[in-house]
């Protein structure tokens, strides 16, 4: 398996196997108010590309947000599992792409600077989106 995008983005869903993604691939977020923020909506976007020997294998994956400094902003990883199917007609060798949002209402940030949402399958990081806070002037 592999991410081929994976990013931040104010409002995503998936419909059909297809991403629709609203105020996509941004890495800034500008706090009005001194720490803590509190961020309402934000979704992460992953679209993941599932090779041919890997359908209909469960793929287990973890999802987690911390602080530059090593906190963790979410109490505990999301975590999930896919089990992605082979069509009758896909040609021998063929990746499937396989589009994943996840969205975080409410997330409350105790420090301006750097943070970090990585995906993760078994040990391996497969994919990292990076952002920052910071101060309004």
């Amino acid at each position: 398996m592999r991410v081929t995008s994976f990013l931040l983005a104010d409002a995503a869903q998936e419909v059909g196997g297809k991403l629709y993604v609203i105020g996509g691939g941004w890495n800034i977020i500008t706090a009005v108010q001194p720490p803590p923020i509190s961020h309402r909506h934000l979704a992460l976007v992953a679209l993941l590309g599932i090779g041919w020997n890997e359908a209909n294998e469960p793929i287990e994956f973890e999802i987690n947000l911390v602080h530059e400094d090593g906190e963790a902003v979410i109490p505990e990883p999301v975590r999930g599992r896919l089990t992605i199917g082979r069509p009758p007609l896909l040609p021998k060798g063929a990746e499937q792409l396989v589009p994943l949002v996840v969205n975080f209402d409410d997330l409350n940030f105790k420090h301006l600077g750097g943070y970090v949402f990585t995906f993760q399958v078994g040990d391996k990081e497969l994919a990292r989106a990076p952002f920052h806070i910071i101060a309004a002037k």
